[in-house]
């Protein structure tokens, strides 16, 4: 046996997926070989790590997902579920595998090791970050060296060369707190932890803040960020970059651009062509949704996509019904509509904002208690007032202070009010029948995604 075929086999060897026969050709090589076998226990010892770290989480997350699905079950009952037919789209796609699915429980415990010991002869390296995530098999390539595979927590050299295949994207957690998402046909060099070389495909970072800039390097054209989200993909013929959010600054042999947030820029023969649709954006980005399903259903990143998901079906609602019409639909209707509030969807729409508002405060049954409550801390007076009057509506209680205050209200008084409303809800919902079971241990919302007010 090879080094190279020896090297390859190593990950297939770690998930206990290596036929027999070629286990014992392999161990027979590991005898002889001490580079091989320093690679083989390196990678076998970080697999070991990550899942004695990782395991609690995820045991956690499992649990946590439980609760989720039996929210789902409780609170979409059979009567018609309004948003049913939007599901069909790949956005809610998302959202319900990651919801039902659960794609987090999966626990693969590590074998004992019986590789033949011997003495460690790779040299130190200095490291950057590691790959966190990954949905098929990763390549890397470190300096002077060939191409072998990364396992999932490996370490990842400065000036290391990482590549993927096709159908397989990956996450990495870099040193300084940014991430690095690699899309599927991609290869990148990662230079230092805030310097990475595009040679092909496309990459999506969400980068920390720090005094020194982080940039993404393709041929002659740098794109440079500072505390930001945005993705960006190299064709032969052009560049497209998409800010998520924050800013970047695109910089040519021929221009010098910044570009802000929720914009999309095509670069291609010296020239920028600006493109500013939000679908654009969204389809763009699509892309990282395969590894966002793979995180905890408690992942900030994951709870904020469900919610504009959320938002996203009460804005398809909102648009095309009357407010008589989705009065009818009852109670189902209140999640959507709370995230539709809350969500960057409803900015400069203070109509909407405004009777949505109303209409959750007419429909909402006890289980959307903390619903209300949530709206309680918006910035427009009327949909605190309306929140206000469904609560009073299902406690037969103002808590001393009616809706006219908090329509006119001081941002300190309401802020005080909103508090005294959640600590009543905590010493009082046991009183509420068909309360589902996670809110007997939470003083917020019936379902794990919460969002902050407009």
């Amino acid at each position: 046996m090879q080094c190279e075929e020896s090297l390859n086999l190593i990950s297939a060897r770690i998930d206990r997926e290596l036929p027999a026969d070629d286990r014992l050709r392999f161990e027979a090589h590991l005898a002889e070989c001490a580079d091989c076998r320093a690679t083989a226990e390196a990678m076998q010892l970080q697999d070991a790590q990550l899942i004695r770290a990782f395991v609690p989480r995820r045991q956690a997350a499992a649990s946590i997902a439980g609760l989720v699905a039996a929210q789902v079950t409780t609170v979409q009952r059979p009567r018609r579920a309004w948003w049913a037919p939007v599901f069909i789209s790949a956005a809610a796609g998302f959202l319900l595998a990651v919801l039902l699915f659960q794609p987090w429980k999966k626990v693969i415990e590590p074998e004992k090791s019986d590789f033949v010991k011997g003495p460690t002869t790779a040299p130190a390296l200095v490291t950057v970050g590691g790959l966190d995530i990954a949905t098929g098999a990763v390549e890397i390539q470190l300096p002077g060296g060939q191409w072998q595979p990364m396992a999932t927590g490996g370490r990842v050299p400065e000036g290391a060369r990482v590549r993927t295949g096709r159908g397989v994207r990956c996450e990495f957690a870099m040193d300084d707190h940014s991430q690095v998402r690699v899309d599927q046909n991609t290869e990148i060099v990662i230079r230092t932890s805030r310097h990475i070389e595009l040679a092909r495909g496309q990459v999506w970072s969400s980068v920390a803040r720090q005094p020194t800039p982080f940039q993404i390097a393709m041929a002659d054209t740098t794109v440079t960020a500072v505390g930001t989200r945005f993705d960006v993909k190299r064709d032969p013929d052009q560049i497209v970059l998409a800010v998520v959010e924050g800013s970047t600054r695109v910089k040519t042999a021929e221009l010098e651009q910044l570009v802000p947030e929720g914009r999309v820029l095509k670069i291609a023969g010296g020239r920028a062509t600006e493109l500013e649709a939000r679908e654009v954006l969204e389809n763009v980005t699509n892309w990282t949704n395969e590894i966002l399903m793979k995180k905890s259903p408690d992942d900030p990143e994951v709870v904020a996509r469900i919610n504009d998901l959320l938002a996203h079906l009460a804005q398809e609602k909102v648009e095309v019904l009357g407010a008589n019409e989705i009065r009818a639909l009852g109670d189902h209707c209140v999640i959507p509509l709370t995230r539709y509030i809350q969500s960057p969807r409803s900015r400069g729409d203070e109509f909407k904002r405004q009777e949505a508002a109303r209409i959750i405060a007419d429909v909402a049954q006890p289980w959307c208690i903390p619903y209300l409550i949530e709206l309680l801390s918006d910035k427009d007076g009327e949909v605190r007032a309306a929140a206000a009057e469904g609560l009073r509506r299902l406690t037969g209680t103002t808590l001393g202070r009616p809706s006219e205050e908090w329509r006119r209200g001081l941002s300190a008084d309401n802020d005080s009010a909103v508090r005294r409303w959640k600590q009543w809800w905590a010493e009082h919902k046991g009183r509420y029948p068909g309360i589902p079971s996670e809110q007997e241990n939470s003083g917020t919302g019936n379902l794990p995604v919460s969002g902050e007010a407009a």
